[in-house]
């Protein structure tokens, strides 16, 4: 019987609890009416979602349908709309991009203030067929053709609560026969008959074609992204922990890792731990196939060590030196450790006082009297957050800014010879990316101190020294004076 397979599905694969509220996401149409039906007569604590892509002038109508049927069941309604094609053309994306987005948005943000469990939606065993064979046309990995699972989390909506799908087992047939014999009365999307898109030519030409080769051919395709889902989680462990050997830092819209331990993997992992971090940047993006999942990795296997490839319109590979960065197009690559500041910006940094940067950092200034005998160095113990100067050869204030073309510098050990500061930078061995927002401490047009690599040579401490100025890079505090951006 379908109620009780359901129940066993609900509880075992999608670890779903009777005891919690879900969010079921209802268009009113047969799917997800069905599975409405069966949560309901489960014992589920159900609030019935219905989202408007305002696609159709009839669309309202199909809302305040959904809403008499939630009153029916005695769950709680909740409607949400937008418009759709404006959000489509606005963003340039395919009207079916746009709508998963809204609608994925809505029911997350819906689920996120009842606290529930998950939100559910009525997709069946042929939307898995199809979703197998659209990444079957668009060229996939393993991922792609292991389609949709019971359980997971969109991190491009919520982290803390999944996307669960109840009857990805049940077949339509089997929703249809259901339907008919609860009497449920759905609405029809007449959309779903549009050629225009994808997933409906797949439906009714690609599928009932492929059907005159092999009559079975859904349970087939069913069944081996069932299999492809069971290797993939026996992969997910190995793939996680080469994915951890190979990345220094993760951040929101991009990630950082180290280009000289892909030539220690096996073949093949470079592909899978370059998708590991593609679905951590852009869980959602269908614009890397598995075409450029292999020429990017034969690019992290290779000797570049500069320059930009493209793997999709909005995401590159940036190579600097030993790192690579796998990021979005237009994110702003900082990471966490530099001492950044806004380029093109002067900032005066008091003495004493403090001048809070970036990545709650901040650089800190003051002047000590030279202690008798020994004296602090530069590299005292090693610790390159901090630096000392002969303040009696400096022009204050301080200022704090990025390198500009033109620049010069006298790194320590270096007398009487300057070099040009952008060389200099480079073969400091710092990532391209942090060239342009590094902060740098000048005394007027004298560059004194590049933070976390060297201090200038001709403002160096000696045993004549008797006013000594002290920088260091710290954690930022409150301060009660001095100032900051």
């Amino acid at each position: 019987m379908l109620l009780d397979r359901f129940i066993k599905i609900s509880t075992t694969e999608c670890k779903l609890d009777v005891r919690f509220p879900v969010v079921a996401g209802v268009s009113g149409g047969i799917d997800s009416l069905v599975m409405l039906d069966l949560l309901v007569r489960s014992g589920f604590l159900v609030t019935v979602a219905h989202f408007d892509h305002q696609l159709r002038p009839n669309s309202a109508q199909d809302a305040d349908y959904t809403g008499k049927v939630a009153q029916r069941y005695g769950c709680p309604f909740v409607r949400g709309a937008r418009d759709v094609r404006a959000i489509s053309e606005q963003a340039r994306i395919s009207i079916e991009h746009a709508a998963r987005n809204a609608r994925y948005s809505f029911l997350f943000e819906l689920a996120g203030q009842i606290g529930a469990q998950g939100v559910l939606t009525g997709h069946t065993a042929d939307d898995q067929v199809e979703t197998v064979l659209m990444h079957l046309l668009r060229g996939s990995g393993l991922n792609g053709m292991q389609g949709m699972v019971y359980r997971r989390y969109l991190n491009d909506y919520c982290n803390s609560i999944p996307i669960v799908r109840p009857i990805l087992k049940f077949w339509r047939k089997e929703i249809v026969e259901y339907c008919q014999l609860r009497g449920l009365k759905p609405v029809e999307d007449e959309t779903n008959r549009e050629l225009n898109y994808l997933r409906n030519r797949i439906r009714h030409a690609l599928v009932p074609d492929l059907e005159q080769y092999n009559p079975r051919i859904k349970d087939r395709i069913w069944s081996m992204a069932a299999v492809i889902t069971t290797s993939i989680n026996v992969l997910d462990d190995a793939v996680s922990q080469a994915y951890r050997q190979a990345v220094i830092d993760e951040y929101t819209h991009f990630l950082v890792f180290n280009k000289a331990v892909f030539s220690t993997f096996v073949t093949g992992m470079t592909e899978l731990v370059l998708r590991h971090g593609l679905r951590k940047i852009a869980p959602q993006t269908e614009d890397v196939g598995w075409e450029n999942l292999l020429f990017g990795a034969a690019e992290l296997r290779s000797e570049r060590c500069a320059g930009e490839v493209d793997l999709a319109d909005s995401i590159y590979l940036l190579f600097t030196q030993d790192r690579v960065y796998l990021a979005l197009r237009g994110a702003r690559l900082v990471e966490r450790t530099w001492p950044a500041i806004k380029p093109d910006q002067i900032y005066t940094l008091p003495v004493p006082g403090i001048l809070k940067i970036e990545n709650d950092l901040a650089l800190v200034a003051e002047i000590v009297n030279a202690p008798e005998g020994d004296f602090p160095h530069w590299v005292k113990d090693g610790d390159q957050k901090q630096a000392w100067f002969d303040a009696d050869l400096l022009k204050f204030p301080l200022k704090v800014r990025t390198w500009r073309a033109g620049d010069r510098f006298q790194p320590f050990g270096r007398e009487g010879q300057t070099v040009k500061l952008g060389d200099f930078l480079a073969r400091s061995r710092l990532p391209r990316p942090a060239r342009s927002v590094w902060g740098l401490v000048f005394s007027a047009d004298e560059l004194i101190w590049v933070p976390l690599v060297r201090p200038a040579h001709f403002c160096r401490i000696t045993k004549a020294s008797k006013n000594l100025l002290h920088l260091k890079i710290t954690t930022f505090e409150q301060p009660t004076g001095g100032a900051s951006y």
